[in-house]
């Protein structure tokens, strides 16, 4: 009401202004679209799967490549100080005649924090089909007897690179699914080290604003952190993972292993919500088509709710928790299952 009574009230000053009246109609419209965002109650606005867990508003993942010892020495402990997740890519052929320095990498991730991933058996590529096939396999077969993987358990692969790769797209992907794997998302930005585009901090920073700011999948992908080939200094990547914890804290950024965000992906592009009823309480059904057991990350789920609520109970199939509501809006996890959800006050 006081937006539209200083337009009128503006209007009688500037009533002879050409185009002014094209001018005032545009104001008027948007007040009234505006006072009626504010009207609408909230129980009648519908829940959402969120983009990412937890609402961030973005989500970066970080690849170490080739199980270099320097990723030992200075990325593992500095991902486990600040609890920030990173996925080791590892070509376990490496270690064949030293399994002692596979066994530290096994042991390293007993930490929630390092995920092992597929890197091939020798990053030595492949000529053919069956070539890649072997090198997959090999290293799927060593990774998951060690870290007490199921087969149907996803993990995430990554071809290697500046080595032959003769085979296409399209075979990868079939490869991959035979071996309960999927390929980690590529592109020509975020590779860091002295010759690449992520040399510094700043430029890494650059990158979660990145993240944040598009809401895609971004990731950064090392080399060596203090060491090796691509080295990226440590004293910058510990700058990185500080500043990723502190956005985590706030609930900006979602940082997990390449798997969890690509299954998480998955799952919401899956998903969908139906039959919204909503009284003293919100009922609705969740559909979701992945494999549940494959695919296992909680969805979060973004629930208006009526005013005065302060905490609400959220009933999923005979699973029942609580979750507070913060400024009129529940933000809780479920399963990523089908199922039917109720919300209701918790008095």
């Amino acid at each position: 009401r006081v937006l539209t009574c200083i337009i009128l009230d503006i209007s009688r000053l500037f009533e002879r202004m050409p185009m002014f009246k094209e001018f005032l109609m545009t104001a008027l419209a948007t007040s009234a679209l505006f006072s009626s965002v504010l009207a609408q109650k909230p129980e009648e606005a519908k829940t959402q799967i969120a983009r990412w867990k937890d609402n961030a508003k973005g989500v970066i993942v970080f690849y170490y490549d080739d199980g270099t010892g320097s990723a030992l020495s200075f990325a593992v402990p500095t991902l486990e100080k600040y609890g920030v997740d990173g996925t080791f890519y590892i070509a376990p052929g490496w270690f064949e005649k030293n399994p002692e320095k596979l066994d530290v990498w096994i042991d390293a991730a007993k930490n929630p924090c390092i995920h092992l991933a597929n890197h091939t058996w020798m990053h030595s590529g492949a000529k053919s089909l069956d070539e890649a096939e072997s090198e997959i396999a090999k290293a799927d077969d060593v990774l998951r007897s060690h870290l007490g993987f199921p087969k149907n358990k996803l993990m995430s692969f990554s071809h290697p690179g500046g080595v032959p790769w003769a085979i296409t797209q399209d075979q990868e992907h079939q490869l991959a699914a035979k071996y309960s794997l999927i390929s980690r998302p590529h592109g020509d930005k975020g590779v860091a080290g002295p010759d690449h585009d992520v040399k510094t901090a700043q430029d890494a920073i650059a990158r979660l604003d990145l993240a944040e700011k598009t809401g895609e999948l971004t990731f950064i992908m090392f080399h060596g952190v203090g060491g090796d080939w691509f080295k990226f200094p440590a004293a910058d990547h510990e700058i990185l993972i500080r500043e990723v914890a502190r956005r985590k804290a706030e609930g900006r950024i979602w940082a997990p292993a390449t798997i969890d965000a690509q299954k998480y992906e998955a799952e919401r592009n899956s998903a969908s919500i139906t039959n919204t009823t909503s009284a003293d309480s919100l009922s609705f059904d969740l559909i979701v088509t992945t494999d549940p057991v494959q695919y296992d990350v909680p969805l979060t789920l973004v629930s208006p709710v009526p005013a005065g609520w302060e905490s609400a109970v959220i009933q999923q199939d005979q699973r029942s928790f609580e979750a507070p509501v913060h400024q009129g809006v529940l933000t809780y996890d479920v399963k990523p299952v089908s199922s039917r959800i109720t919300v209701s006050q918790n008095r």
